[in-house]
Parts: structure tokens; C-alpha cells; sequence
């Protein structure tokens, strides 16, 4: 590079430089001037403090007072409004003003105890409101347990007798509506408490109770309103006695399950079909379809055992397990239809036809009395040869399901089939003898070629059309056959009949054919109004759910119709296994549709719905009912619960459980009867037993709490529940009530049933047997010994008491010392006296609370055979006074001490009883 171009470079730099830094000061000139103007005070500064300027203001003030007095005009103006300007200014003058400090400070002593103390008196006031909830909560818990069952089993009983009197306004179910939500539901009372150990011993107040109120645990919301109509009325005891007859069936059912046989379902509901619902034929109908659908025929089917249907229910859709169950459904339900129509036939043809002709020469007059009239076929389609319509004829035979006559009659007739239909024969034949699976590939092309050409364009006989759409399985979406299909009967079985299963699940899904599942979307999309449009035969759309094998869909609609035979029907189904069921805690709807068109039913939830609606009278009708819940394997496990619920709430241990008699045997329970369909294991008892026995004894039902503790194996608790009851019942008896019998008045009788009558023999039969037994007394403290001893005890000196036997009786409590009657040697030992009384009444505390509560009846038990005997002795003759003076003595000591020694227990006795003592001593002086 040059030096020219250096010089220029460093010029044109220099130049560059010095214009940027002219625009930068520029720039600094502009932003001061800027903020000068823009930054420019809006508001003076201040001058003067807070205080300077009330000194300030003060001055001002001082300066203006002066000037007051001189302003007429304000004075005249006051006073014409009514008001004395200088007692005005007197009156503000007066007011002190004082510094800010003064006015706002608060003492610190102040500011700290101040919000303590009110969070005390918060705290107090709160311990207050808690203590009172508690107490109106448990008085209104005890309240309802007490009075509340006795006035559920009056109402329960006086609607039963409005019932008898009242008709149904529906003939479906007492024309009421059923709820399937029990949280709010109202428990209902259990009539009788039977036999057995703890019936007869629990609280005369607590009743027998085996209502439905555990069912408010089981987390329902779900309601439905159910609603029936009938053409006439049937009156309540009818159908009380029908829902009767239904659970004498479930009885049954449950006693063969029991004993492992099987049981003859069919036969029994339907005869109570047939007995109570004779204007609903429909209902028997159903009856005998699920029998032909669970066996090959009505007969047959009492000897299906249970569940034999669970695994194939539960297998998968592709699964050969599956598949033979949905051809059971399906030639189950063609068995049905056919049967019923060869019914029919024989009741169109009457006595036209011998009974003992063949089977053409039937179904012949049965199409001449349907096509002939007038000496002339009405129906111009069909073909008729030598007055005989072979179509017509060989289609109600294969509608009779009589295959091999229809075989005879085509093999008889094949002239007269082949000039009609080339191919016919082979078609049949081929049908005949496999008639579950698709024809020959060959062959079905070629019918379908046929069907395709002849039949569906040119107008032909339409039981042709029928035979051949059934033979080849033609156009199964297309059923347009009024000719054909009269009844809905008709419509089913050739939908079933196109329909192709097969044990071999893949052979049929290989060739796409119209199966059973195909079918059954079809009816779900027709719908109930499809069938049942008016919504008054809610049967016919149940038996065609039944016919398709929708059992979960039929219970379901037939539900919100007829419940109780709902619920019976799916106890059958779940029987048989033939029933899906949905996972109950988790769903609250009855019908639970998942994906791939599963529908699985709330079996638990329509039994449960069922009990509230019937709220059955006995204990052991729940426990039938809660039994078939375990029909269904996986719900085993809340079978058990629902059944622990029942017991604990029911309060009829002693049939749910067993009773103990005094000999030492247990009778069965019903628990233990079904042990067999309603497995449970020992941890299963404790529970129940510990549960059970807390709550009774809670309560003071202390007949349940003896048997539950025993049952339980704490046999210490059993004796201190007894002892307790002992306690209270001579307490509530008073001194002179005479209530205690005999012990051998009791003999034979269960521990219990003494218990109710004496609780004393109570206690000493248990105490007897548990001392007799090694492993029973060694779980017996010597705590509850003594205090067994010490009430029995108590029980001899009133006993003695009230046979007059005063000195007996103050002999047998001076021994069991629970009361001090001591007298001094002498009278200088009154000080140790007065001691050792003080001792005694501070160790009340450790004293046993029934003997606590006993004090009261043992201390004027004592004070009055003490004034007995004294007045005894007062009435001896005077000669004799002199030596009876120690004796006087003595009891007038004995009464002071049991004196000295209730004042030293005041809190423990009632003042009566203190008044009464102190009397009974000042009329002994």
C-alpha cells in the first residue's frame, strides 16, 4: 500500500471520528434539557415537620380566638338558627385533643394477653359443643337401637295387616316401585327370635333384628323407579304368597347345593308359573326355553349340574368353548320354537287327523286348514302338486324340526323336487346330515348361482324362497318373508337356522357366515319398541332377548317390569353358569356395557335390590338369598362380607351362629349348615365373634355378648360380661324385690334362658363349668374369680335378707368384706377405726364397677339388719339388759362405720341413700 493511500485512510478516520462525537454531545444536550422540563416539581417541597406544623396550627388558632367574639354576623346568624354561639365554643374548647402517641399506644401487656385469653375461652367453649354433640349423638344412637327397632317391627307388622287388606293396583309386583339404592333405605324389622342360646337373653328392648340396614355399606347410588301394568288386579296376599312360593324354590336349591346334588330348577319355578301366573303364559314359556337352552330337553335339564356352562361363559369369543356354548343357545332355542310349533299344530288340526297318523297326513291338514278355503288354495304362489303343497309342506316340517320325515318326503317326492329344482336333492341331503355347519363349498355355489338366478327376480313359491335361503344361507340380512314369517315365533327360528355354529370355532369364522353374534346385533338394533311397541307384553321382547342368548339384556328389561322374576331368573342363569358379571364395587349401573359388544350384568345389585323390595321376615331367607351371590366364583369373597354384615346387624347369633347349652353342647347354626356354599374359615369367625360381641356388649345386649365372647374362646370377658349383668340386675331390683329362682327350676335349660330368669345361676353354671374344664379356667383371671364370688356372695346375703335371716345375712357380707362393718376392741382404738375406713374409701378406685355399683343396696342391706337386730334386742326384757349391753355396743359400732364410711364415699352414693343411713344409726341410740 502507498503512502498516499495511508494519509488519505487516517483523513477520512479523523473525519468520521470527529462527527460521531458532534452527535453524541448533541445528543447529551438534548436529554438535559429534556429532563429539565419533563423532571420539572409538580409539588412544593416540604417545609415543615408534623410537629412544627401543629405548633403551627396551634398559633393560628391562638391569633383567630381573639377575632371570634367580634364576628356579629356569625353571631347573628347562629342565633337565628336557635343555637348560643359562645356555649358552642365553650363545648369545643373543652374537647382535648391529645398527641397521636397518647391516643394509639397500647399497653404490650395487653396486646399479648388479650387474644390468649380469648383463644382460651374459644378453646373452653369448643371442649363444650364437642362434649354436648357426643352426648346427643350417642343418646340418639342409643335411642334408635333401643326404641327404634321396636317401632320398625310395629310398623312393619301393621303394614303387613293394611296389606292383607289392600289390592295391587298392577298384577306385576304390588304395582310399587322397587329402589336399587339402599344408603337411605330404612331398616326393617325381623319377626321372631326362635330357640336358640342368644335370642332369648339379649335386651328385651333390642328385639329381634335382621333388617337391611348393612346394605347402606355397600356404596349404591344407582336408582330405579319400577313400574308394572297388568289387565286385572291381584290382591297383596297373592303375591306375597307367590314371592313365598318363589324362595321355597331358592330353599331348595340352596339344600341340593349343600348336599351336592342337582337341583330340579325348572320343574319348580315353573309350576309357580303356572299356579300364580296364569295370565302371563309367557313366563312358563321362558321357563321351559332356558331348560332346552341348559338341556336337550325340559327332563334332561334337572340333571345339568351347577356352573356347567362358567367356563365356556367366560372363555374367549374365538375360543371352541365359546363356540359350543353359542351352538348350545342356538339348538336350544330351534328345540324351543319347534316344539312349541308342532304345538300349534296339533291344536290347529284338532281331530281332524288321528293321532296316531304319520307326520305328512298331519302337516297337511295343517296347511290345507291355513292355505284352503272355499274349495280352493288361497295363496296362487304356491306349488301344488296332486293337491298336495310339497314347498309349503316341507317347510313346516323342517319349522317342527322333523328332519328325518321332511328326508322321507323329499326321497318320496323327488320327481315331482327335481322338475322344480334340479339340484334339490343333493342340496337337502347335504343339509340333513350336517345341519349345524355351511354346505360343500361346490354345492353352496351353486345354490347361492340358483338362488341368485331363479328366486330372487321371478316370483316363486315363497316357502321355496324360505327353504332355499335356509339351505344356502342367502342373504341372512334380508328376512322379508310375510308369506313366511306370521309371528315373531317364525321370524326367530329362521334367523336361527341361518344362523351357522359349530363346536370348531374357526371352521365357521373362516367362512364369514351369519353367526349367533351377528344375530344378536340385530335384535339390539330393532330395539324393545320393535317388539313390544304399546310397552305392554314386556315378555315377548324378554323371550326374544332369550332366544338370542342375551340373557344379561333380558334381566335386565324384564327388571324394570316384573323385578322379583328378573331376580330369580338370573339366580337360575348364575346357577348354570350362563350369566356375565361385572365387577360390583366398581360399577353402579345394573347393565354395564364394555367393548366388543360385552355386556356384563350387576348380579349382586339386583339381588340387594330384591331383599330391600322384599324385606324378607326371616334371618334365614336373607341368608338363602346372599348364598346365591356366591353362585358366581368371583364374588365369593363379598358374599362373606354381606354375610357378616347380616349377622352382625341381624343380632340373631344365636340361629346365624349356634347356641350353647348348659351341658357344654354347641347346636349348629345356619352358618355352619352352609358352610358348603358360603366357604368361610376361622379368621372369618373371630371377626365375626369379636365384632359382634364389642357391639353387643356396647349396646347391653348382653345375651349376644355371653354367647359371641364364648363362641370367641375369651372366657375371662364372658364371666365379666355375666358378673356385669348380675351387678346391674341387682341394683334394678332394689332391696326388697324378691326375682332370684332355684337353680334346679332350671335344669335342662340353656345357659342362656337361666341367664334371663336369674342372673345369678348364670354366672354360678358358667363359673362351675369353666372351673370343671383345665383349658377354659386357665384363661380366667383371678380378678374376675373374686369378683364372680364377691356378687354371688351378695346375692346369698339378700337372699337371707329377704327370708328374714338377718344375722345369716350380716354374717355372709361381713365376709365378703365388700362394705367395712367392723367395730373397735375398745374404744381407744377408735382413731385406727377412723384410719383404716379412710384406706378403704381411697381404694374404691381399684374396686371392680359392678361392685361399685352395688354399694348403695350392700350398705342399707347392712344398716338394716343392723337396726333389725338391734330393735331385736331392745325388745328382750329388762333383766337381761345388763348382759346384752356389749351386744348393743357392737351394732351401734357397726353402724357408725358403715356411716363414717359412706360420708367418706359420698360421690359414689346418692344422697337418699347417705340421709338413709345416717337415720337408720340416730334411731339405734
Amino acid at each position: 500500500m502507498s503512502t498516499a493511500q495511508k494519509d488519505g485512510g487516517e483523513t477520512h478516520d479523523a473525519a468520521a471520528s470527529t462527527s460521531q462525537h458532534s452527535v453524541l454531545f448533541d445528543l447529551l444536550q438534548k436529554s438535559r434539557q429534556l429532563f429539565q422540563v419533563l423532571i420539572k416539581p409538580q409539588v412544593p417541597p416540604i417545609e415543615y415537620g408534623l410537629n412544627q406544623l401543629e405548633a403551627h396550627a396551634h398559633k393560628m388558632v391562638e391569633k383567630m380566638l381573639p377575632m371570634r367574639d367580634g364576628d356579629a354576623k356569625a353571631h347573628y346568624l347562629l342565633a337565628e338558627s336557635g343555637m348560643n354561639a359562645e356555649q358552642t365554643r365553650q363545648k369545643i374548647t373543652s374537647i382535648h385533643l391529645g398527641p397521636l402517641s397518647e391516643q394509639y399506644e397500647l399497653d404490650k401487656k395487653t396486646i399479648i394477653e388479650h387474644p390468649v385469653k380469648r383463644y382460651k375461652e374459644q378453646n373452653i367453649t369448643a371442649s363444650i359443643e364437642n362434649g354436648l354433640n357426643k352426648s346427643l349423638a350417642d343418646f340418639e344412637k342409643n335411642l334408635v337401637q333401643s326404641s327404634g327397632r321396636e317401632w320398625e317391627k310395629l310398623k312393619s307388622d301393621f303394614m303387613c295387616d293394611i296389606g292383607r287388606l289392600l289390592q295391587g293396583k298392577e298384577d306385576s309386583m304390588l304395582g310399587a316401585s322397587m329402589s336399587l339404592s339402599f344408603r337411605g333405605s330404612v331398616s326393617k324389622s325381623v319377626n321372631g327370635a326362635g330357640s336358640f342360646f342368644s335370642s332369648t337373653v339379649r335386651s328385651r328392648t333390642a328385639g329381634s333384628y335382621a333388617g337391611l340396614s348393612f346394605l347402606r355399606t355397600t356404596e349404591l347410588q344407582t336408582a330405579h323407579d319400577v313400574s308394572s301394568r297388568f289387565a286385572g288386579t291381584i290382591p297383596s296376599y297373592t303375591v306375597q304368597a307367590k314371592l313365598d312360593a318363589l324362595y321355597s324354590v331358592i330353599h331348595i336349591m340352596n339344600e341340593h347345593r349343600i348336599s351336592g346334588g342337582n337341583s330340579p330348577l325348572f320343574s319348580l319355578f315353573s309350576s309357580v308359573a303356572q299356579k300364580f301366573d296364569s295370565a302371563t303364559p309367557q313366563l312358563y314359556d321362558a321357563w321351559m326355553l332356558l331348560a332346552r337352552i341348559v338341556g336337550t330337553h325340559p327332563v334332561a335339564a334337572e340333571y345339568v349340574p351347577a356352573g356347567v356352562y362358567a367356563a365356556n361363559k367366560s372363555a374367549p369369543h374365538n375360543s371352541s368353548l365359546a363356540a359350543e356354548l353359542r351352538l348350545r343357545i342356538v339348538q336350544g332355542s330351534l328345540s324351543y320354537l319347534q316344539n312349541q310349533f308342532l304345538t300349534v299344530v296339533h291344536q290347529q288340526i284338532g281331530n281332524t287327523v288321528p293321532l296316531n297318523s304319520d307326520t305328512f297326513k298331519k302337516i297337511h291338514a295343517f296347511a290345507r286348514a291355513r292355505f284352503f278355503k272355499n274349495n280352493a288354495w288361497t295363496n296362487t304362489n304356491l306349488t301344488i302338486v296332486n293337491d298336495v303343497p310339497i314347498w309349503a309342506i316341507l317347510y313346516y316340517m323342517l319349522r317342527a324340526g322333523l328332519l328325518e320325515d321332511a328326508m322321507d318326503f323329499v326321497r318320496n317326492w323327488g320327481t315331482e323336487f327335481e322338475k322344480q329344482a334340479h339340484s334339490f336333492s343333493a342340496y337337502f341331503n347335504a343339509f340333513v346330515h350336517a345341519p349345524t355347519e355351511p354346505l360343500p363349498q361346490k354345492l353352496a355355489e351353486r345354490l347361492q348361482t340358483e338362488f341368485s338366478q331363479l328366486l330372487r327376480y321371478a316370483p316363486e313359491d315363497p316357502f321355496k324362497h324360505a327353504i332355499y335361503k335356509i339351505l344356502g344361507q342367502c342373504e341372512p340380512n334380508r328376512s322379508t318373508l310375510p308369506d313366511v314369517c306370521i309371528t315373531t315365533e317364525d321370524y326367530m327360528w329362521i334367523q336361527l337356522m341361518l344362523c351357522r355354529e359349530s363346536k370348531n370355532a374357526s371352521a365357521v369364522g373362516t367362512t364369514g357366515a351369519f353367526d349367533l353374534v351377528a344375530f344378536q346385533k340385530k335384535i339390539v338394533s330393532f330395539g324393545a319398541r320393535h317388539f313390544n311397541p304399546k310397552n305392554n307384553n314386556p315378555f315377548h321382547y324378554f323371550l326374544v332377548l332369550l332366544l338370542s342368548g342375551q340373557f344379561e339384556r333380558a334381566i335386565h328389561y324384564l327388571h324394570g317390569f316384573f323385578p322379583a322374576e328378573a331376580v330369580h331368573f338370573a339366580i337360575v342363569l348364575a346357577y348354570y353358569g350362563l350369566l356375565s358379571t361385572c365387577n360390583f364395587e366398581k360399577s353402579e349401573s345394573l347393565l354395564n356395557e364394555e367393548r366388543d359388544d360385552l355386556v356384563r350384568l350387576n348380579y349382586p345389585l339386583l339381588l340387594l335390590s330384591y331383599l330391600n323390595y322384599k324385606c324378607p321376615s326371616e334371618t334365614l331367607e336373607c341368608l338363602d338369598y346372599l348364598s346365591c351371590i356366591s353362585l358366581i366364583p368371583s364374588y365369593k369373597s363379598y358374599c362373606l362380607k354381606l354375610v357378616k354384615l347380616l349377622i352382625l346387624h341381624s343380632c340373631d347369633f344365636g340361629r346365624l351362629l349356634g347356641d350353647v347349652h348348659c351341658d357344654g353342647s354347641h347346636s349348629s347354626g345356619y352358618l355352619e349348615v352352609y358352610h358348603r356354599i358360603i366357604p368361610f374359615d376361622e379368621d372369618f369367625l373371630k371377626k365375626v365373634y369379636a365384632e359382634g360381641a364389642t357391639e353387643a356388649d356396647n349396646d347391653g345386649r348382653y345375651g349376644d355378648s355371653v354367647l359371641l365372647y364364648h363362641l370367641l374362646g375369651d372366657y375371662d370377658t364372658v364371666l365379666s360380661v355375666a358378673a356385669r349383668k348380675l351387678g346391674e340386675d341387682i341394683l334394678a331390683k332394689g332391696l326388697w324385690a324378691s326375682s332370684y329362682s332355684q337353680p334346679d327350676s332350671l335344669v335342662g335349660l340353656s345357659v342362656v334362658i337361666a341367664a334371663d330368669e336369674a342372673p345369678d345361676v348364670l354366672v354360678q353354671q358358667l363359673y362351675q363349668r369353666y372351673a370343671e374344664s383345665t383349658d377354659e379356667n386357665v384363661k380366667i383371671s383371678d380378678k374376675t374369680r373374686i369378683l364372680c364370688k364377691q356378687l354371688l356372695s351378695i346375692v346369698a346375703a339378700k337372699q337371707a335378707f329377704e327370708q328374714e335371716r338377718y344375722k345369716d345375712c350380716l354374717r355372709i357380707l361381713e365376709e365378703v368384706d365388700v362394705v367395712p362393718i367392723m367395730c373397735p376392741s375398745d374404744p381407744s382404738t377408735q382413731t385406727q377405726l377412723s384410719a383404716l375406713l379412710r384406706h378403704r374409701a381411697m381404694e374404691l378406685g381399684t374396686v371392680p364397677v359392678p361392685i361399685v355399683r352395688v354399694l348403695p343396696v350392700v350398705l342399707l342391706m347392712a344398716m338394716s339388719c343392723l337396726v333389725t337386730l338391734f330393735k331385736q334386742l331392745r325388745d328382750i326384757t329388762v333383766a337381761d339388759v345388763h348382759d346384752l349391753s356389749s351386744e348393743f355396743w357392737q351394732l351401734r359400732q357397726k353402724a357408725s362405720s358403715l356411716v363414717m364410711f359412706g360420708t367418706m364415699i359420698e360421690n359414689y352414693l346418692s344422697p337418699s341413700v347417705i340421709e338413709t343411713l345416717q337415720t337408720s344409726q340416730v334411731s339405734m341410740n
